[in-house]
């Protein structure tokens, strides 16, 4: 998933395979990460250590983005 947000920053969610369960299992990944128009890091989620563990995270959504569509109303193709 990738997104902009209302500053024109772009946040990018990095899929960890299923197998990944842990830090030890891909040491150093990064499960979401925002990046300037500059290319310059901002923040960049690494959450592998309990109570928070987020495991191999797949999306995310922003709640306080002005002018973000909820992810429910995002769809690849064609819905049959």
């Amino acid at each position: 998933m990738i997104a902009r947000v209302a500053n024109g920053d772009t946040v990018i969610n990095n899929w960890v395979n299923e197998w990944t369960k842990n830090a030890a299992d891909a040491p150093g990944s990064v499960q979401a990460i925002e990046v300037t128009p500059a290319k310059q890091i901002v923040w960049a989620l690494r959450e592998w250590s309990a109570p928070n563990a987020l495991g191999p995270a797949t999306s995310i959504q922003f709640l306080n983005q002005p002018g973000t569509t909820a992810m429910e109303d995002v769809h690849f193709g064609e819905i049959r």
